[in-house]
């Protein structure tokens, strides 16, 4: 009956996992209802900051993707310029 067991236990972890995150999807799909509500009930001038806000956000994720994306670009460009550079010994190469 061991067997069993280890099978029901395996059908208890799955099923916990799947409760949890459905409450996480809830919770997340609440958050986004809750700050829709927010936005269609504030003012324009709300409305115009959190705009803004949210622009704000956008380009720092951007800017910090564009930075990463210029590191990664500058090692390939320098490990392209030592192979390009060849030996610095004539005789050598």
């Amino acid at each position: 009956m061991a067997f069993w067991d280890d099978l029901k236990a395996i059908f208890r972890r799955e099923a916990r996992d799947a409760r949890d995150w459905a409450d996480d999807a809830v919770a997340d799909g609440n958050r986004a209802l809750d700050d829709a509500e927010r936005r269609l009930s504030a003012s324009p001038d709300e409305r115009l900051a959190a705009t803004l806000s949210d622009i704000e956000a956008q380009d720092d994720a951007f800017e910090a993707l564009r930075a990463k994306a210029d590191a990664a670009t500058a090692g390939a460009d320098a490990r392209g310029e030592l192979v390009e550079d060849g030996p610095d010994d004539p005789a050598e190469g």
